[in-house]
Order: C-alpha cells, then structure tokens, then sequence
C-alpha cells in the first residue's frame, strides 16, 4: 500500500468538507476521483499533499505518517500535484520553470529537467516565456514541474479542463505512459468519459463522503452516483 486515509475530515466554518474520509491507494494504481461540484475532490487533495491539515484523522505514504507534514516535505518523499488553474512564473522560460521545481524538491539535474521537456513534448518550447505558451502547454508546463519533484505519487487536477480534443488526446496520452512507466496517479477530472478510458478504478466523492469505490464502469453505474450527478432519477 503507497497511501492509507482513514477517517479524514476538513471543515471551512460551517461547511464540511470532508467527512471520515476512507481510502487506499496501492503503488502503480490510476486512480480517478470524480463528484459534483463542492464534493471535496480538491480538498482531499489539499490535504494531503499538506496545504491543509486535516482536522480529525490520519494520512500514511509508505507507512509513514505525514499528517502534519507540510508541503515540503512531502514532496521530497515523493508526493507531487497539479492545479486547476497553472501558473507558473510568466516572466521565466518553460526551461526555467522546471528547473525551480526539480532544484527544490531533488537535484536540479538539468539533463533530467530535459528528459521531462522531451517526454511531455516542450522540449522545443524550452527557451520560450511561460506567459507565450498556449493553453495546453501551460497545463503540460505544470505537469513537467510536478514530475520534476520525481514523484512516486502524482495528484492530477482537472488538467483536461477547456482544452480541445487533439489537446485531450494529447494530455490522456501522456499520463497513461507516465502510469505505465510507474508513477503512481490519482487523477481528478470532471470529464469523466474521458477519465473512465484510462484509468482503472474509480472513487466517487459527494458531500465530503466516499459514496463508490470500484470498477469505473460498475460505479458509473452506481445508483447513488447516478443521483449525486443528476438528482433523483
């Protein structure tokens, strides 16, 4: 087992988050984690990669508790993560980038930062200003960067989000050979077409409660996600 959550919850004032969030995560896994909107999918990111602290609970990688861990660390152990929305520094080069988040969570390799750039496909946008590069590669831009922490456990965020479907394509592509070439990715996406072709189990959050776990067409199919996506049917 790479990553254990039990009985995880995280409240903002009057709102619950997460409610005795259970979950395991095995090595080489690709996982997808789908809800509504407000279901707590980028939260429960959030905690555990250490932005937030959860406030009941307990959260081991590798058998170690990081639940207190902060950011930091726990990229230096291995965990890493994308954001919804990329931003990178716009007056620095995709090179440059990548090059911060591989000096600051490994060495700094630049023959390695460069085998990323070839691997996702901007090793030709290497020179290039983050602030010129389109859409989709400002989304592969912060993929580059997550893997250059050389994570063992990579959290994806909705990086499909208002790209074309070449772009998906493209996109869907890369993280299935990441997955095959052994990182570890629990994948949060609202398209969830796309999500279910790839991945090859499926968790389902609404209200801040795990509601299905499984198969992904089974869930899919799941009465009660069926509900938390449509209503009552």
């Amino acid at each position: 087992m790479l990553l254990k959550i039990s009985n995880v919850s995280k409240r903002f004032g009057g709102v619950q988050a997460l409610k005795d969030v259970n979950l395991q995560v095995d090595r080489g896994e690709f996982v997808g984690l789908i809800g509504p909107n407000g279901s707590g999918k980028t939260t429960l990111i959030n905690v555990v990669t250490g932005l937030y602290k959860p406030d009941t609970g307990k959260i081991l990688f590798e058998g170690l508790d990081i639940t207190s861990f902060p950011s930091y660390r726990l990229c230096k152990l291995g965990i890493a993560r994308t954001f919804q929305i990329p931003q990178p520094f716009n007056n620095m080069t995709v090179l440059e980038n990548v090059l911060v988040a591989s000096e600051f969570c490994s060495s700094g390799d630049l023959a390695y930062v460069m085998e990323i750039l070839e691997e996702i496909g901007l090793k030709d946008k290497a020179d290039v200003l983050a602030e010129k590069l389109s859409l989709v590669e400002k989304r592969l831009l912060e993929l580059a960067r997550a893997l250059a922490m050389k994570p063992k456990l990579l959290f994806v965020d909705e990086i499909l989000a208002g790209l074309r479907e070449s772009e998906i394509n493209r996109v869907t592509r890369i993280l299935s050979e990441l997955n095959e070439n052994g990182i570890t990715i629990v994948w949060v996406e609202h398209r969830v077409h796309e999500l279910i072709k790839f991945v090859r189990r499926l968790v389902v959050l609404h209200q801040g409660l795990v509601i299905a776990d499984g198969e992904p067409h089974e869930v899919i199919n799941n009465k009660l996600v069926v509900e938390a996506y449509l209503g009552k049917v």
